[in-house]
């Protein structure tokens, strides 16, 4: 059993992303390979100072949970997340 503890700023993040990265992080069958290569993506392009212009919203701590609110999705399959976040 898993258990994610994260914070309701993960699913708020979500809306502030590109329409094309809602899409991916809402992917019922995202594997946990895409999600490191999203997260890594975001630390890239934000290094650069480039992610705004790549989708991403201006909040680290919110990306961060993101991935930690998304990730039981890679191992497990929950749906619960997609039907929260898209209420949101």
């Amino acid at each position: 059993r898993v258990v994610n503890i994260s914070s309701f700023v993960g699913p708020r993040t979500l809306n502030k992303c590109s329409a094309e990265l809602q899409q991916r992080f809402r992917s019922e069958d995202i594997t946990e390979d895409e999600l490191v290569a999203l997260m890594q993506r975001f630390i890239d392009k934000a290094k650069k100072g480039e992610h705004k212009q790549d989708g991403w919203p201006e909040t680290p701590y919110g990306v961060s949970k993101l991935g930690l609110t998304v990730r039981p999705v890679c191992l497990e399959g929950f749906h619960w997340f997609f039907y929260f976040t898209n209420k949101l």
